[in-house]
């Protein structure tokens, strides 16, 4: 089964974020939205991005506040045309060099599905993958994860409800490689790409 819950709320480097980053798609692109409760010597927030949530480039910066215990809220539009499913996330850089990337933020165009997933864990994972799925229906949804010979290597479901669902896959027993995770409900689905292996390392000084 898919299980426990997710916080993504939480102190990374040297941020607290109150509000995780978000993307939404307006006249002029798409916009990026995040705020931190505390920050201690941040120095910047590089926003990458994504067509595939594992491969990331860098598409803009955004200075950060140093050192507050102020609430801070930032913005970023990244003017993209013609992206129907786009990830976001920030590698947070501290003035000591310390740095470390945030969840990922997903960002679907013109989609009438009825769920999306709107928010995951680094698509790089060690064991769990965790993930936020909106739903406007109640359900059962089934998923299945393969390797890229579409060999299928292990199945599950989960009871999803409407609205916000936080939701986990346990990879333990799959060896380290990269594989398609498949989510099934009344015949729609979503595509995740997943790498079971080390977590991307925190960049600079320990």
């Amino acid at each position: 089964m898919l299980s426990m819950p997710i916080v993504f709320s939480q102190l990374i480097a040297g941020c607290t974020y109150s509000k995780p980053l978000s993307a939404k798609e307006v006249d002029m692109g798409n916009l990026l939205t995040w705020s931190t409760s505390e920050e201690m010597s941040t120095d910047n927030f590089q926003v990458q991005k994504s067509e595939d949530g594992i491969l990331f480039t860098s598409v803009g910066e955004v200075a950060a506040a140093g050192t507050t215990e102020d609430t801070k809220s930032y913005r970023f539009l990244d003017p993209a045309i013609g992206d129907t499913k786009v990830f976001y996330r920030l590698l947070q850089i501290d003035t000591d060099g310390r740095s470390a990337f945030t969840h990922i933020a997903v960002l679907n165009k013109e989609n009438k599905n009825d769920y999306l997933i709107t928010m995951m864990g680094n698509t790089t994972t060690e064991r769990y993958f965790n993930l936020v799925l909106n739903s406007n229906i109640t359900g059962l949804m089934n998923y299945r994860i393969e390797n890229l010979n579409k060999k299928m290597l292990k199945t599950g479901d989960a009871n999803v409800i409407e609205g916000s669902n936080l939701l986990s896959l346990d990879l333990d027993k799959l060896p380290d490689d990269k594989y398609l995770c498949v989510f099934q409900m009344n015949e729609e689905e979503e595509h995740i790409y997943l790498v079971k292996g080390q977590l991307e390392p925190m960049v600079g000084k320990e």
